[in-house]
């Protein structure tokens, strides 16, 4: 029996490794076509626009070894962006938390040294810096992709598996937030979001010692990646409290479980309080100056069903994992509830932005941070369907969806689509501008 669990484990890694694997390549040739000749690369860098900001710190530190954002300033594409004087200290405060820089620190340190010993500018913005901004996107989707598809493999079959992850990535957003559009956080957030949702597997199925201590760790992450995606931490809170209730409730274990994930937690968030308290004397901070919530009014209609950026508009896969919960929830019934109202609340904060588009973005770029939570539930749907209909019509609808998907996704990067206030009028022209002027105003009477 030991043996045949071994060899199902091994063939499961093999598994992980080749869907790893394939995705990688995938995500190498698409950022090859981007940014495949230096031209490319000088208009259209990789590290721009929020990603700038995001970045910033690493110059900051490992170059101009102060916080003054000197080097950033010189930068010709996006300077301080993010940036904007402390009304107190008249220090600049980067709005954006530290933790996508973290996370690039190694690939920042290799390229430093490249470009310290070749003929580059050790400058945080030369060639070197640039592909290192696109390894290392690459590298927490490679990352995230493992742990996603382990913890669907441990629930599902080889084929529901690999249907529901190729959904994930090229019937949603996923895929260009991986690419084209890398510098932002949202890949790092998926990445630690799927290393997260592993660990509730594990953690759950009592499968992993010391597992307690490395939660702290990886929230405190996904804190400072995005401070308001802190509020997955209860669903480990919920999982912790089943734990305990099954185990007769000893108040001193749960309180100890509590402050040693908390004080990790803590240690993990340091990064970011020490900034904010450098730059404004205070260790919390609203930095998001100037921008705000309307939490009793959220744009909850237009957030999911507007043809600018509504989420189930621009990602059906979306839609129908939500729709799938219920089949989720029979199996696991605490788990889904869980990550149900963690869709729920993700709903509720994304639409009380005042921003609710989230500005120029491809689709609703901010549910790519939860699309761990919604693959489970995409699988079961998947079960689901293919148990009631014809195999063939469920492919081929799927493949429809992810042709759609990466069409749109095409279109967005040539800039046939733009990347704000999108209206039907602008799919009205996206024939003509992806395939050549045709009498296409016959097929589109919207």
């Amino acid at each position: 029996m030991k043996r045949e669990a071994d060899y199902m484990k091994k063939n499961k890694s093999i598994e992980i490794f080749f869907v790893v694997l394939i995705l990688g390549i995938l995500g190498a040739l698409a950022q090859y076509g981007t940014y495949h000749t230096s031209e490319k690369l000088d208009k259209l860098p990789p590290i721009r626009s929020d990603g700038a900001g995001y970045y910033a710190y690493l110059p900051a530190i490992f170059i101009d070894h102060n916080f003054e954002m000197k080097t950033a300033g010189q930068y010709k594409h996006d300077p301080y962006c993010g940036m904007k004087p402390y009304p107190s200290t008249k220090k600049l405060l980067d709005k954006y938390p530290v933790g996508v820089a973290l996370l690039q620190t190694p690939f920042f340190l290799l390229a430093h040294i490249i470009a310290t010993q070749f003929d580059f500018k050790p400058v945080g913005y030369s060639l070197p810096y640039q592909i290192s901004n696109i390894i290392s996107a690459l590298f927490y989707m490679c990352l995230g992709a493992g742990f996603l598809y382990a913890c669907i493999r441990e629930k599902c079959t080889r084929r529901i598996s690999l249907i529901s992850i190729t959904l994930i990535f090229f019937g949603t957003n996923l895929f260009h937030y991986a690419t084209y559009d890398g510098f932002l956080s949202h890949i790092y957030t998926f990445s630690m979001m799927s290393v997260y949702l592993w660990m509730l597997l594990q953690y759950q199925e009592n499968n992993f010692k010391m597992l307690s201590m490395w939660f702290g760790f990886v929230l405190g992450i996904i804190t400072m990646l995005r401070i308001p995606n802190a509020f997955v931490g209860f669903i480990f809170l919920g999982l912790m409290i089943q734990k305990h209730a099954l185990l007769k409730f000893n108040i001193c274990a749960f309180l100890k479980e509590i402050i040693l994930v908390g004080l990790v937690y803590f240690i993990t968030i340091l990064p970011q309080l020490v900034y904010w308290y450098l730059i404004t004397g205070k260790l919390i901070v609203y930095s998001y100056q100037g921008e705000f919530f309307n939490w009793t009014h959220p744009e909850i209609i237009n957030f999911l069903f507007s043809v600018n950026k509504g989420l189930f508009f621009w990602s059906p896969v979306i839609l129908i994992s939500v729709l799938s919960f219920p089949f989720f929830i029979l199996r696991n019934k605490l788990l889904g509830s869980l990550f149900f109202i963690a869709i729920l609340l993700e709903i509720y904060i994304c639409s009380s932005w005042n921003c609710w588009w989230f500005g120029g973005s491809f689709g609703c770029r901010p549910f790519v941070d939860m699309l761990p939570f919604l693959a489970l539930p995409l699988a079961s749907g998947i079960e689901k369907l293919l148990e009631k209909i014809n195999s063939s019509i469920i492919i081929l609808f799927f493949g429809f969806l992810i042709m759609v998907n990466l069409t749109l996704m095409y279109a967005y990067g040539r800039n046939y689509l733009p990347d704000g206030n999108v209206s039907w009028a602008s799919f009205k022209v996206l024939p003509e501008k992806i395939i050549g002027k045709r009498n296409w105003e016959k097929y589109f009477s919207f």
